[in-house]
């Protein structure tokens, strides 16, 4: 196991390896990447393992490493994960936003003295309070030229004598600015940790971490703020590619012996047929809307399950609920929003709401994560179908219809269509599933 951590940008690689070696010195083993990754395996999985590995992350924080995506995911990760991190701060930075949400409540290594003393007896604090802190002993770097003993006894004299003389001034000034403010009431300290624990506030657009699937940080992009300072937040990708909802007669496309794979759609004019054979575009009674808002590991679905008969590839019946890896404070940060008597925490857009993206400069189109792409059953049709039009983006489902059919719903189509949306079946399972929600973001803090 590895102590440490550390996360750095590659333009200081010379400084987080001589920060490693001077730890390791002190017996505190590290993990840099410059040095430990290996070759030939998956980079970010090697990273992650690495963080859940170590006991403490040290953030160099310098201008490059604030601005840094690989950094930031590291740094979300480990606070997901509740790993400490210790910010030894290389130079003066402006935090962005993100940078500022997550490192709000964590030890800064900053100020006058030895930084490097500070960091090791941090770091003994987290790892073993028992042990005694040893002393970082920097060598000293050789002179120019030898000098002679008489020139070093003149110049020995004369900065003791001229530091002796500063040290009389300086307490001179003290002294005087003691007896004026005496009677005066002492002003607030404002620490860095002080600083950084202010109320964070967002921007339409911005990128935030919060909840996880597929055992990974979810990444949301503000998409509107509400009067009360509430966010609604879009995940920035499709995270997961699933049907609306299940055809109700158990098996798709498929009911009372017919077999209706050789129907059009608007072939089938019974609304009570078109939900048994190809499913229900009902927002409130949906498949996707219950699994969404579940917090449990075995999601209650009150009419058919969307079973591998009823929704083909991409069932989910035996799936944990979405908020099933949420935290309680990440859940209880939820607000819940009424959309025509469904009190949802977790919902798919309307296309009335898509006016938001324009508003929030946010790019409406989206393409599946690589952890959707793993687990999706029906991949070959998004590669099939990326190749040939040489897009990443994909099909993404909305919650409301325009369509006279009980089984249609609105999608936002991928950038290589002309139009921006349409209709299509719910029981369709190669679909993407890209999540909203309404967040109280003061309740994180």
């Amino acid at each position: 196991m590895k102590n440490v951590f550390i996360s750095f940008s590659s333009k200081q690689t010379e400084e987080a390896e001589r920060i490693c070696d001077m730890l390791e010195k002190t017996g505190i083993s590290c993990y840099i990447s410059t040095r430990d990754l290996v070759p030939g395996e998956e980079y970010a999985s090697q990273l992650i393992s690495q963080i859940d590995d170590a006991n403490v992350v040290v953030l160099l924080l310098s201008k490059d490493s604030n601005e840094s995506p690989h950094v930031l995911r590291e740094i979300e990760y480990a606070v997901s994960h509740h790993t400490p991190i210790l910010v030894y701060a290389l130079e003066e930075v402006n935090l962005s936003k993100s940078m500022e949400y997550f490192l709000m409540t964590h030890q800064w290594i900053t100020g006058k003295g030895e930084l490097d003393q500070k960091l090791v007896k941090s770091i003994f604090h987290i790892i073993d309070k028992n042990r005694e802190v040893p002393e970082v002993i920097s060598e000293p770097k050789p002179s120019a030229k030898p000098a002679n003993s008489v020139n070093k006894l003149t110049v020995g004299l004369g900065i003791a004598l001229a530091v002796g003389l500063i040290f009389i001034l300086i307490l001179s000034i003290i002294l005087i600015i003691g007896l004026k403010n005496k009677n005066a009431s002492p002003s607030p300290i404002n620490t860095k940790q002080e600083v950084q624990a202010k109320p964070t506030e967002y921007r339409l657009g911005d990128t935030i971490t919060f909840g996880n699937y597929y055992n990974e940080p979810i990444e949301w992009r503000v998409l509107k703020i509400n009067d009360d300072n509430t966010l609604i937040l879009v995940s920035k990708d499709i995270l997961t590619i699933k049907a609306f909802d299940a055809a109700e007669g158990g098996h798709y496309n498929t009911y009372d012996n017919t077999d209706y794979w050789l129907y059009e759609n608007h072939e089938i004019s019974d609304p009570d047929l078109q939900i048994l054979v190809r499913g229900n575009n009902n927002w409130g009674q949906s498949n996707i809307r219950t699994w969404l808002n579940s917090t449990k590991e075995i999601v209650n679905y009150p009419d058919q399950a969307p079973t591998r008969n009823a929704v083909g590839n991409n069932f989910y019946d035996s799936e944990p609920g979405f908020l099933n890896a949420f935290s309680e404070e990440e859940i209880d940060a939820l607000v819940t929003i009424n959309h025509s008597g469904s009190e949802d925490k977790v919902f798919l857009l309307s296309s009335d709401e898509l006016e938001w993206f324009k508003e929030a400069d946010i790019q409406i189109y989206a393409k599946p994560t690589e952890s959707c792409k793993k687990h999706d059953e029906s991949l070959a049709d998004y590669e099939s179908y990326s190749s040939t039009y040489h897009t990443e983006t994909y099909y993404w489902w909305l919650r409301d219809s325009h369509s006279n059919k009980a089984n249609e719903v609105n999608i936002v189509l991928p950038d290589s269509e002309d139009d921006t949306l349409d209709v299509t079946s719910v029981g369709l399972s190669s679909n993407g599933v890209r999540p909203a929600i309404c967040v109280d973001i003061s309740k994180l803090q």
